[in-house]
């Protein structure tokens, strides 16, 4: 360890010399967590963070019998038969033999990669839109720790929102505030409830995301309820500003910033993103605004609006620039408002955070991606942040503080309602 601290490693260079004298067809990585073996397909790792290590152990050995290795199955069960003598060196062929259930008439899916169906309400014209999420299919969300927890990112909320909207009639979320953070614990499923409510003579419809923890992937609920972790405001849609040329990129008189020492800083602070949320490949500043070109790094795009991993790359600078300023707490984001998508499907962005605070995200050839009027971070006690296995307690809340009487006061009472059945000589 003294060498890998002091001298240079050249991990690569020695998976090359692997390969060409023909020692190993197979890797195995032995280690309390897949560190190494998520850069190079080849190697198995036989442990995994936050895994059954019983299921991991076999699950690496059959994938190394899979791939030709020569394994002594009686060392590893002393004492019982084996039979992997007979089982075909090479992964094994899947056929399916089913038909696949045509859509339910009245339960059209939603293209979301996150929820699965929309039930239109026939009294008031509202939706219910149901959904699902975990780690084990979603494992990029892993990569999104916060002080040593792996929140769902706050831009997550937003791009349900959105979709919400979108499937709603009322695209632009005009407000979007996140109440409560969604904790995952392990690889533990979430179901998760979005609720748009009728449309008002403006054509706004309210909507609530609501979410509760599974014990298992088939959807069973625990006993915990469920929380409402965001509240907002869906719009109609306004007009889409105009596209135009990138410009000069980056922009005139814009100062760099070390993407890699952005990432330093944010991850002594608490901000332990790993490399599905490390989006930012270059930025700059110049003044109040905030330059900075944004790639996905190895995520597919389809199924959201905006990729939540991508979006929450954005929010790297004004996060920092919150830390910077001594906040009380770690700057989380808290609320959106005029928050309007114009193109899905983007894997690359260039964003500016105006000075007024506005977000404006366009694609490498100037086109509109999406454009947020403000966003609105709060200082978060990570002390108070809790799983979705558990009933979380609320971040922001009213207080009722106590006030003495000042000195020599006359002793006024204020009613506040009614008076019921009080004379009114003693009122």
């Amino acid at each position: 360890w003294t060498r890998h601290i002091r001298e240079t490693v050249r991990y690569h260079h020695a998976l090359e010399t692997l390969h060409e004298t023909g020692v190993a067809a197979v890797l195995v990585e032995v280690g309390p967590d897949a560190a190494l073996s998520a850069s190079t397909p080849s190697a198995l790792p036989l442990l995994r963070r936050n895994r059954d290590e019983r299921l991991t152990l076999l699950t690496a050995l059959a994938a190394a019998h899979a791939h030709g290795s020569v394994l002594d199955w009686s060392a590893f069960q002393p004492g019982r038969p084996t039979h992997a003598d007979g089982l075909p060196t090479y992964p094994f062929r899947h056929r399916r033999h089913w038909l696949n259930a045509p859509a339910h008439p009245g339960r059209p899916t939603t293209g979301h990669a996150l929820l699965f169906s929309r039930i239109e309400l026939a009294e008031d014209g509202g939706l219910v839109l149901p959904g699902h999420l975990s780690p084990g299919a979603h494992p990029w969300l892993e990569d999104h720790r916060i002080a040593g927890r792996v929140l769902v990112p706050g831009t997550l909320f937003l791009d349900l929102a959105l979709t919400a909207g979108e499937q709603s009639g009322t695209p632009r979320v005009e407000e979007l505030t996140l109440e409560a953070p969604l904790v995952l614990a392990g690889d533990r499923p979430v179901r998760l409830q979005l609720s748009v409510g009728a449309a008002d003579a403006s054509g706004a419809r309210p909507l609530s995301v609501h979410a509760r923890a599974s014990s298992d992937d088939a959807g069973t609920d625990t006993d915990t309820g469920w929380t409402r972790h965001a509240t907002g405001l869906l719009a109609p849609a306004r007009t889409a500003p105009a596209g135009g040329p990138a410009g000069a990129w980056p922009p005139s008189g814009a100062e760099p910033v070390d993407a890699d020492a952005l990432y330093e800083d944010l991850d002594a602070l608490g901000y332990a993103y790993g490399p599905a949320f490390k989006g930012v490949r270059a930025a700059w500043r110049r003044g109040e605004e905030l330059y900075a070109e944004l790639a996905l790094p190895g995520l597919e795009a389809e199924g959201f609006c905006v990729h939540p991993a991508l979006l929450d790359a954005a929010l790297h600078l004004p996060v920092a620039r919150a830390a910077e300023d001594g906040a009380d707490g770690l700057p989380l984001p808290f609320s959106w408002s005029g928050v309007q998508v114009h193109a899905t499907g983007a894997s690359v962005l260039r964003v500016r955070w105006a000075a007024d605070g506005s977000l404006t995200a366009v694609d490498p050839e100037g086109r509109p991606v999406v454009t947020a009027d403000a966003l609105a971070l709060l200082p978060v006690d990570v002390a108070r942040l809790g799983s979705a296995a558990e009933r979380p307690r609320d971040l922001h809340r009213v207080v009722w503080e106590t006030v003495a009487p000042a000195a020599g006061s006359a002793g006024t009472v204020a009613f506040v309602g009614s008076l019921g059945d009080v004379d009114r000589e003693d009122q």
